[in-house]
């Protein structure tokens, strides 16, 4: 086993048993995450990137929660996106958020002649909850697409109902089904946080 990859499974491992056990925690983490996702509809292009952001943030705020030490680090270009001090060292994850299919887009590949998946990564499925997985554990299950190197989403399937351990099961899904009536746009968001500080710009 690559040992690069021993402290984040050790970290993975504390955090499942500890969200398991702690049944006020898992319940903040998991509605959280709803309201974002009601609050935000990834179906508008400009709000993905806000989404899987903000999922970050949410994920270090459950593990400090369970006193697993995490801060966010997923500024610039780097693929990891948070990292957490674990018993005996520390580890750094990425964060993927797929809410409507398996095939998760791992790396952007726009500009770059190769991809490879390298990271210990947290996976946030709907209807399955947090799943660990890295190259080592879930091997050969990349593909390519014109701008994406993406993971398999028959081999993510498999590897979910062969591994619980890895798994922490939640059901993201929000209470209207795949369809918002309604949503923000993160881009209004901001411009009415930044024009409530000049009084003479009007939004509506």
């Amino acid at each position: 086993m690559n040992m690069s990859y021993e402290p984040a499974r050790e970290v993975f491992g504390l955090f499942r048993e500890r969200i398991i056990k702690d049944v006020e925690i898992a319940s903040q983490l998991q509605s959280a995450v709803i309201m974002l996702r009601s609050s935000y509809n990834t179906a508008i292009r400009e709000n993905r990137f806000i989404v899987g952001g903000a999922v970050e943030h949410i994920i270090v705020g459950a593990l400090n929660g369970v006193r697993l030490p995490a801060v966010h680090v997923g500024v610039g270009d780097t693929r990891i996106d948070l990292r957490v001090q674990g018993p005996k060292a520390p580890a750094g994850f990425s964060t993927k958020a797929s809410f409507s299919s398996f095939n998760v887009r791992l790396v952007n590949t726009l500009g770059e002649s190769v991809a490879v998946w390298n990271e210990p990564t947290l996976f946030l499925f709907k209807k399955v909850g947090i799943v660990y997985s890295d190259p080592e554990l879930l091997p050969n299950a990349t593909k390519s697409s014109k701008d994406a190197l993406l993971l398999d989403g028959k081999a993510m399937k498999g590897f979910i109902s062969a591994h619980p351990e890895y798994v922490i099961s939640m059901d993201f899904e929000h209470p209207h089904g795949s369809k918002i009536a309604s949503s923000k746009t993160a881009s209004e968001d901001v411009a009415r946080a930044i024009v409530k500080n000049f009084p003479r710009l009007l939004l509506p």
